[in-house]
Formats: structure tokens, sequence, C-alpha cells
């Protein structure tokens, strides 16, 4: 009685170890079909590298160190545009650096990770206008003060004191 019951323990415990063995093979198996679909799907999402050409225009973005030191603090930042530009690619190095155009002057190596395809209309130095670097200061002209022309009313300020 004791050998039988010695015998259906055994068989019960290889039933079960036997199953075990296929639910870890079978668990292995989908695990990893569902780490090489994901890697492929992280692969394809990242594909969005754009190759950089000469005279193309682009946006700084407007996120890392570079930057951040430049931000007036005052403004809130949900007011600010996220990108800076649109600049003109002047030279592109062999790492990866393109050389942007901020003023007809100056010219700045940023990395292409820094930068995104601009689409827009409007071009960075239309005839007489340029895009100013960040810190530059820009002279212009004060015009001249205006006076009443003849026929015109000035109107009185509602807060001056009479």
């Amino acid at each position: 009685m004791k050998l039988e019951k010695k015998k259906n323990l055994e068989e019960y415990v290889q039933i079960i170890k036997d199953d075990l063995e296929k639910a870890w093979k079978i668990s292995k198996e989908l695990i990893s079909k569902t780490n090489k679909k994901l890697r492929i799907k992280l692969k394809n999402k990242n594909k969005k590298f754009v190759e950089f050409e000469r005279n193309q225009l682009v946006l700084l973005k407007g996120r890392g160190d570079k930057l951040m030191k430049t931000k007036d603090k005052s403004i809130n930042p949900k007011l600010s545009n996220r990108n800076i530009g649109p600049f003109e690619i002047v030279e592109i190095n062999e790492d990866k650096n393109a050389i942007i155009q901020i003023t007809p002057s100056k010219t700045q190596a940023f990395h292409f990770n820094d930068l995104i395809l601009y689409e827009g209309k409007l071009r960075p130095f239309p005839e007489g206008y340029f895009t100013p670097s960040i810190n530059e200061i820009i002279k212009i002209v004060i015009p001249e003060e205006r006076g009443p022309f003849k026929g015109e009313k000035i109107l009185p300020c509602r807060k001056k004191k009479k």
C-alpha cells in the first residue's frame, strides 16, 4: 500500500514538473516574441532622422543647456516659442554638426539633434533685415517726433490731474 502511494506521489510530482516546464517554455517564447516586436516598433519610431543640407532652413530646439542661459526668466515658458528661428545652414561638418548663420556676421555650430527642419514661408535674411542673435544688441533708428497735423486734435489723458 505504501509503495503504491509513493509511486502515485512520484508520478504526480513528475506530471506537475513537466507541466511547469511546458508553461515556462511557452511564456519564454511569448516574452521573446513580444520583445522582438517592441524592438522593431521602437526602431521604426525613432527613424524620423532628417538629413540636413546646405542652404536649408532649420529651427533651433528651445530645450537644452545652450539656450537655457539666454532665455528671459521673466516670461512664462508657456507663452514663449519652443523653438527659435528660422536659420539657414551655411555648412555641414563630418561630425553631424551644422553651421548656422545666426546673423549676417555671426555663425554657430549645432548638432543635428538640436535642429528641426523648418517648412514655413519666412526667410531669415530678407533684404535689409536679419534674425538677431539672442544676446545681440540691435541698433535701431528712433523715429522723429511727430506733431499734430492741421485739423488733428490731441485728446487729453484722463489720468492726469487737472
